[in-house]
């Protein structure tokens, strides 16, 4: 709802997910208590997204974006460190992979047919990640890598590309009306990024020997456990619509 009405509406709520992130962030590093350190955090993260958002030109390589994020990041250790907060500096990775995907949905809402392309990207990665959990809660008896994440299966990640696979296309094919190939190669990089994302977050969980972050919704964990997908296969998509100039190649629609 919120990629819908896009402009300022929009920016709010992703800098409201920053800010819920960062707390969580904060909460898994052992400084939930410390209010200057989260503040500086939101904060700086929050005037580099806007001011990007709104200085920055629309055909910035995605290489500068890394290289801005980086900078950031570099920002923000100098602060912490001012502050004689050296061990709170492993933080700043997650920190900017946050930015970046903020950033790179801010972006591609601002192009041609922005809110469809979310939408595309939102079907396939939150149905991989729902399926998955379901058919792996059912049917799952293999595990994936029980190290790393002990209740995810074979069996549920399978099924989970395949629904996700099969939405997308479906999606691609009657709404966006994209060639099958090309569709078929979108998504398989879209649900390969959003399980890198799954279990790149799941091994910054565990290097801190926590199962979840901070409790946002019962039984769900954290916002960061719901949409870790999505942080990094946002980015990745970013980068495939501009490689292949997407939004410029759909046919019009009446939506915004």
């Amino acid at each position: 709802m919120p990629a819908y009405f896009g402009g300022l509406f929009f920016l709010a709520i992703l800098l409201l997910f920053n800010l819920r992130a960062h707390v969580e962030i904060a909460y898994l590093h052992g400084y939930g208590q410390k209010i200057v350190v989260i503040t500086a955090g939101i904060l700086l993260s929050s005037i580099l997204i806007t001011t990007g958002f709104y200085v920055l030109p629309d055909n910035m390589s995605f290489v500068f974006l890394v290289i801005s994020a980086v900078l950031s990041g570099l920002t923000v250790s100098l602060v912490l460190l001012a502050w004689d907060e050296q061990k709170y500096i492993p933080a700043l990775l997650p920190m900017i992979i946050i930015m970046l995907s903020i950033y790179c949905l801010l972006r591609i809402r601002t192009m041609d047919n922005g809110f469809l392309l979310i939408l595309f990207l939102y079907i396939i990665t939150e149905t991989n990640d729902s399926f998955a959990l379901v058919f792996g809660k059912l049917f799952g008896k293999r595990k994936l890598c029980p190290a790393i994440s002990p209740n995810k299966t074979w069996e549920g990640m399978v099924s989970g590309v395949i629904t996700a696979f099969v939405a997308g296309m479906a999606f691609a094919h009657y709404i966006l009306h994209m060639q099958i190939s090309y569709a078929g190669m979108i998504i398989g990089l879209i649900i390969a990024s959003a399980i890198i994302g799954d279990l790149v977050f799941s091994i910054y969980k565990r290097v801190y020997k926590r199962k979840d972050f901070k409790t946002l919704i019962e039984g769900h964990g954290g916002i960061l456990d719901i949409y870790d997908s999505v942080l990094i296969s946002s980015p990745i998509f970013y980068i495939l619509i501009l490689i292949t100039g997407l939004s410029y190649s759909l046919e019009s629609t009446i939506l915004p």
